[in-house]
């Protein structure tokens, strides 16, 4: 996990396409790269749900969702934790 000398906010992403596993990795891993994202989690039990940990002084969460719908991904925010 990244370190953020501020702290860490979480908003979860809702997806609306049917992705299978690796391509719900693959996103996974484009938005990990995104700077200020601290950690991305997919499971197999939610896979419409990511849930993105991320530094509010580098990314707004209007940004991280910015991120991944530039993967051509169709989503949403759905709340924060």
């Amino acid at each position: 996990m990244k370190v953020f000398k501020f702290g860490i906010t979480e908003v979860v992403v809702h997806i609306n396409e049917e992705l299978n596993k690796q391509h719900r990795e693959n996103l996974s891993e484009q938005v990990n790269n995104l700077k200020g994202i601290s950690s991305v989690l997919m499971s197999d039990q939610k896979p419409h749900l990511m849930r993105v940990s991320y530094d509010p002084q580098t990314i707004s969460s209007q940004q991280v969702l910015e991120g991944v719908k530039n993967t051509g991904i169709h989503a949403q925010l759905a709340g924060w934790l």
